[in-house]
């Protein structure tokens, strides 16, 4: 059917010219247009029309379940197509559209149900198959979501776009298995050796195995082919942290700070290599950098906090922990400032910021120790009986606690 001509002709007739007719077929052709170029009130008019004059016509009702789905109206849609199941039980238009239906309603088991059938009907479409890998990844059906990659890459690896092959990433980072993974990349890159993602991913898997030299080529690859490919930058600057060399971590993350924004996060760990170098004052200029891109990044604020402990501030660090709490109230702060209290000898005022972080959700052993200590150094028996019971039920299988109870029996 020729779709110029087409549109020429349905032109025509919006403008009024009521000498042109149009069959079933020609409306549904000119619906299924319109839904592509996102025209929903043309689409109205068209299953308005088409059906006044035909309302039997079967690709009219197909056109307006597309519809119906394309403009969320999901339960109106499935009720037609429940319809037509009565019918045609397993006619393949009606499948595909039930499909789409369980997808938008996020039924994965129903999704997995009809793409098995949609697959033995359509063995030569890659789309089914790339959705059965998600769907299986989904629902930890992994030896079949690996069965299907494997299809993938042996019937259409010369359809495989970039697009496509992020879902292929993704299932690995969930899904680790790096032998596997690195012979799917290998292929990968054969057929597409300038796609910087695929040597990204390369390069991580070499990381995993410690294997720094051939994660370093890969990485410099990506960057021949996008020198301001930013997660390269950031995987080599990952490699030499994990190296022990902060310095030339460093060089790595300025350089990605000319390709991005600033942000909280990269600012951070930017001050925590000049730590590890020993460069202190260097390293809280970058905290502060960060807490100006954020205020409440609280890794920010927990450096800066380290940073006046070890230098024995305390005041400052308390500062700090009241600064924090004052962006976004969080146990760990609280936890931290009660910490600095004890460290101040102010056990009574400590005494309050351990309750409120063991109310936010602080359970950790060490927790429960430095909380008990503040029950003694206050001399408050029924406190510590209360929090020697509470440290029991979180950590039931913990000698140094049942010590306690006993010790305190005896005494």
């Amino acid at each position: 059917m020729d779709l110029t001509n087409l549109l020429m002709r349905f032109d025509a007739f919006w403008e009024g010219r009521t000498e042109y007719h149009f069959t079933p077929t020609e409306w549904a052709t000119l619906g299924h247009h319109f839904i592509r170029m996102r025209e929903f009130s043309k689409v109205e008019k068209i299953l308005d029309w088409g059906l006044q004059e035909d309302p039997d016509a079967y690709v009219l009702h197909i056109l307006k379940v597309r519809y119906l789905l394309d403009t969320g109206k999901e339960e109106e849609a499935y009720r037609h197509i429940r319809f037509f199941k009565k019918f045609f039980p397993e006619h393949r238009i009606i499948l595909f559209y039930e499909y789409l239906y369980f997808q938008s309603v996020g039924d994965y088991p129903k999704q997995y149900e009809l793409l098995r059938k949609l697959q033995k009907i359509y063995p030569q479409n890659r789309n089914f198959v790339f959705d059965l890998i998600f769907v299986c990844s989904v629902l930890n059906k992994i030896p079949e979501a690996l069965k299907w990659i494997n299809i993938l890459f042996n019937k259409f690896l010369g359809w495989i776009s970039r697009d496509d092959f992020k879902l292929i990433v993704n299932f690995f980072e969930q899904h680790p298995n790096d032998e596997l993974f690195s012979s799917y990349l290998e292929q990968y890159l054969k057929h597409r050796p300038f796609d910087q993602n695929a040597w990204d991913a390369y390069a991580r898997c070499f990381m995993r195995k410690k294997d720094f030299k051939n994660a370093r080529k890969a990485w410099e690859y990506a960057l021949s082919i996008d020198e301001e490919y930013l997660s390269a930058y950031l995987g080599l600057a990952e490699m030499y942290e994990e190296l022990g060399d902060y310095a030339t971590a460093n060089e790595y993350l300025f350089k990605a700070f000319t390709f991005t924004d600033l942000s909280a996060s990269l600012l951070t760990r930017t001050g925590m290599n000049f730590e590890k170098m020993g460069m202190e004052d260097k390293a809280m200029d970058f905290y502060h950098q960060a807490l100006e891109e954020d205020r409440t990044y609280l890794p920010a604020w927990e450096n800066i906090l380290f940073g006046y402990l070890r230098q024995n501030r305390l005041e400052k660090a308390l500062e700090t922990a009241d600064q924090a709490l004052e962006m976004i109230e969080t146990k760990r702060f609280y936890y931290h400032k009660a910490r600095i209290l004890m460290k101040l000898k102010r056990y009574a005022d400590a005494k309050s910021f351990f309750e409120k972080s063991f109310e936010l959700g602080y359970r950790e052993k060490s927790f429960f120790l430095e909380w008990l200590d503040t029950a003694i150094k206050t001399g408050d028996l029924d406190l510590f009986k209360q929090i020697l019971s509470a440290a029991i039920k979180h950590h039931p299988a913990d000698s140094e606690f049942e010590d306690l109870i006993n010790k305190m029996k005896n005494e």
